[in-house]
């Protein structure tokens, strides 16, 4: 029963000891982002809130940014205000709002076509530089 509980004891030590590289290089392996922002506009006037979320075409992590009051917006993928991965991106954008603020209740502020980059029709090349700039007019 003794060397049970050591064998047991040593399974345990070697899977954690196993675990531990992929903690720690969690953050190193990270692909190459590039800073993107721009507007969201819908109907000619800034979206007023809401967010837009770009996913590589090429796979890979995707990169969010909430619509800021002037419809502007900044992408995040690992830290913020990092950006995205680079290439072709599908997009989407989404925007609800709450009329009766003690109601659970959204409603959307832009047809739901948009709420998905397999329907909205909004793609996005973001290039290897400083600042990518992706307007979007809904």
């Amino acid at each position: 029963m003794k060397g049970f509980c050591n064998l047991a004891r040593l399974s345990a030590v070697a899977g954690s000891l196993m675990v531990l590289p992929l903690l720690s290089g969690c953050g190193d392996n990270n692909p190459t982002t590039a800073p993107v922002s721009g507007t969201v506009t819908f109907n000619g006037e800034p979206l007023q809130a809401g967010t837009v979320i770009f996913t590589p075409k090429a796979g890979g992590p995707p990169a969010y940014g909430e619509i800021q009051s002037d419809g502007t917006y900044a992408l995040t993928t690992f830290e913020d205000g990092d950006g995205a991965v680079p290439g072709s991106h599908g997009v989407a954008v989404s925007a609800v709002e709450f009329k009766n603020p003690d109601l659970p209740v959204a409603t959307t502020v832009i047809p739901m076509k948009y709420s998905s980059e397999q329907t909205s029709g909004l793609t996005a090349e973001v290039a290897e530089q400083d600042m990518n700039v992706v307007d979007l007019e809904l």
